[in-house]
């Protein structure tokens, strides 16, 4: 299942959907794999996460969907970050929903939670960014939820 259709489906107004999946600088087979039965929906924007095809300042919401942590640099993040923020509008907010490093997903991942970013990289990351964390919650031990506001 697509995590863009709830959303989609939830929240009335014009979508942009952006897929970043760049398959030569993405090295983990299980990301290929995975991309293979769920390809992109019809009008899904392919864009570097770094560029986006998207005017400044003209996006009121964006969500970071169980995707972040596949920017592996701390560089890369940052990047993305910094290209949200250059789009988001006066007032807008950032959704990302992520799994972090910690032990409840070592538990279920065991040493593949690795893969994920602590909750302090991540806050430097968005930092780095110009963004501060407003609110975050668990939506389940597993998943968190930060949203986050221009500085």
């Amino acid at each position: 299942m697509h995590t863009t259709l709830a959303p989609k489906e939830q929240l009335p107004g014009e979508w942009i959907v952006l897929d970043h999946f760049d398959p030569v600088c993405v090295s983990e087979h299980s990301i290929h794999r995975a991309k293979k039965p769920y390809p992109p929906l019809p009008g899904t924007l392919s864009a570097p996460f770094d560029r986006w095809p998207v005017d400044h300042e003209s996006i009121n919401g964006i969500f970071g969907l169980l995707a972040i942590h596949e920017l592996r640099t701390h560089a890369d993040p940052v990047k993305w970050f910094a290209e949200a923020r250059r789009v988001l509008a006066p007032g807008g907010r950032v959704i990302l929903i992520e799994h972090l490093c910690n032990a409840a997903n070592f538990i279920v991942f065991g040493p593949g939670f690795l893969h994920f970013h602590s909750i302090r990289t991540s806050e430097k990351s968005w930092q780095e960014a110009g963004f501060r964390s407003k609110e975050s919650f668990r939506i389940s031990p597993w998943v968190r939820v930060f949203i986050l506001t221009a500085r």
